[in-house]
């Protein structure tokens, strides 16, 4: 096990233990945001992403350490959403002791040029093992920022540290794109795409991650009062979308613009078909510039002239193959395959899809935890649109109505893309990207309490059974009490 590409781990990690130190009551969460912009490994028992660990879960073991023993807030108008977000972790639990009892000894002598112990653990505890820890490091993302008493200030502080750290990814992507530098820091490339990743995400992982920034820089600028950094805002968002573009992620694209889509709706009123109107118009403009660039045009035009399968570079076959193989094991197909096994029960093992994960979000759920964790999982989703849409109808001024709306947006962007992508999911190497949405999602929800620690969004309807206590029906004092008859 050794240390890989240790340039921007300790980059990002002096800048996260600098931002802990001066960040006084946040520090530490802020310290988290800027550690999950290193998508480096810094080391593997795989030699790969299925074993990886990665600088925001040592951060998150450390913030955890000095955090955890603080009570969070009343649970309040997030009850429903924590509740959820809880049954998503059991699920993945399960999940593990599913992969443990699916183990296939085979798999030891495939993977034995690699690894076959740890001292002297045996593969499968091992395995089992490093998922616990990716489960608790998930566990910490949500949970620690519940810690925190995050207000309308703590907040826009916040989504400003995620806009500068998204500015730099994105001007870091575009001069290691014209070859300026070399800053992908990865461990392969793609053939036919060399600058295809950044700071060690994989090339989808990095494109999901920077339409996060870009609604994050949004929100930031419905947050601040300051014109000076609203109009920064406005003057980065070209470089942002260009730097997503330069990762070569379609899916990315797509969820973007979804999610703008979103963003104009939710305004509501006339701003609505104005916003559309204007999304047509700044879409078909960069359309039209896009085709000039032949590798752009390659890479995001191609499609349109291929068939759905062509076009979809392999997942619809796969998907059909994936669907084809889960009907004839019901076994799997109730219990999943467990927590981060699809590659080497699915793929490895059983060779039933090409693919080392699902690239679909759902159907590497169903595959993993089954029907039921795919039932647990819909529900987390449907709870969690369903609380921003209805804590955006309760916000009192437009300011925070647009804020909410677009936390909303970016969620519908995210479930948009993990149609072609694992974007909501742990899956290998987009569990940086996953602990990152699980961090704004405690945010959030810690705002959400802090702001209306009371009044729930959702109130439960009165139990008319139950039947009055005494003192209930006890009269008031000096109430006069008929008398009682013969």
């Amino acid at each position: 096990m050794t240390l890989l590409y240790p340039i921007p781990i300790v980059s990002l990690a002096i800048a996260a233990l600098a931002l802990w130190i001066v960040g006084r009551r946040t520090g530490g969460l802020k310290a988290l945001l800027a550690a999950g912009y290193c998508g480096v490994m810094i080391t593997s028992f795989t030699g790969g992403a299925s074993g990886g660990v990665w600088l925001v879960e040592v951060f998150l073991v450390l913030v955890g350490l000095f955090v955890l023993w603080r009570r969070p807030l009343a649970a309040g108008r997030s009850r429903s959403i924590t509740f959820w977000t809880h049954a998503l972790l059991v699920v993945f639990l399960v999940g593990i002791f599913v992969g443990l009892f699916r183990y296939d000894p085979t798999l030891q002598g495939l993977k034995a040029g690699s690894f076959a112990s740890v001292a002297g653990v045996p593969l499968n505890w091992l395995m089992a093992g490093y998922r616990l820890a990716v489960l608790a490091c998930i566990y910490l993302a949500f949970t620690i920022p519940l810690r925190y008493r995050i207000d309308h200030a703590a907040l826009t502080q916040c989504l400003r540290l995620t806009w500068v750290f998204a500015v730099l990814l994105a001007v870091a992507g575009i001069l290691d794109y014209v070859g300026v530098a070399d800053l992908a820091f990865t461990l392969s490339r793609e053939i036919g795409y060399e600058r295809e990743s950044l700071f060690g995400f994989h090339r989808g992982a990095l494109g999901m991650l920077s339409v996060i920034g870009i609604f994050l820089s949004f929100a930031m600028t419905q947050a601040t009062q300051s014109s000076l950094l609203k109009a920064a805002a406005y003057v980065s968002a070209p470089v942002l979308v260009v730097a997503m573009l330069l990762t070569w992620s379609r899916s990315a694209v797509v969820a973007m613009a979804v999610g703008a889509i979103s963003l104009v709706l939710t305004q509501g009123g006339p701003r609505a078909l104005r916003g559309l109107v204007v999304t047509a118009f700044g879409g078909g403009i960069a359309f039209i510039l896009l085709a000039q660039v032949p590798e752009v045009r390659e890479r995001f035009m191609l499609g349109l002239s291929q068939s759905a399968a062509e076009g979809s570079a392999g997942r619809i076959p796969a998907w059909t193959e994936l669907v084809a193989w889960l009907l004839h094991r019901p076994d799997v197909l109730v219990t999943g395959c467990g927590f981060q096994n699809f590659n080497y029960y699915v793929t490895v093992l059983s060779g039933a899809n090409p693919l080392r994960g699902a690239h679909n979000s759902y159907l590497h759920v169903l595959t993993e935890f089954g029907l039921l964790g795919t039932a647990v999982y819909l529900a987390w989703l449907t709870a969690l649109v369903r609380w921003l849409w209805s804590w955006r109808r309760s916000c009192p001024t437009a300011q925070q109505r647009a804020l909410i709306g677009t936390f909303l947006s970016l969620v519908m962007a995210l479930m948009v893309g993990g149609i072609t992508l694992e974007s909501l999911v742990p899956s290998r190497t987009f569990v940086p990207v996953f602990l990152y949405t699980l961090l704004i999602l405690g945010v959030l929800v810690s705002y959400c309490r802090t702001t209306a620690p009371t009044t729930d969004l959702w109130p439960r309807p009165a139990r008319r059974w139950r039947v009055p206590s005494p003192a209930e029906h006890r009269p008031p004092a000096g109430a006069s009490v008929p008398p009682a008859r013969a």
